[in-house]
């Protein structure tokens, strides 16, 4: 089972790299998990850094209206 949550997590965090790459090309250290992926490119791109309350599903929605 802990290798089931730690599979989920690696893919989340490879997804939220995936899904930045478009906007900044390669941005992430593997080490980086999905939520901190995503917070980091949405301060850097927006200047802001109340991102801290958002949740990864959250943070997705927000980068996929960016890349619209």
């Amino acid at each position: 089972m802990e290798q089931s949550i730690k599979r989920r997590i690696m893919d989340k965090a490879q997804e939220a790299r995936l899904l930045v790459k478009p906007l900044v090309g390669e941005w992430a250290c593997i080490e980086d998990s999905d939520e901190e992926i995503l917070r980091t490119f949405l301060g850097e791109m927006t200047g802001k850094i109340s991102l801290i309350t958002m949740g990864y599903d959250q943070l997705k929605y927000t980068i996929d209206l960016m890349s619209s």
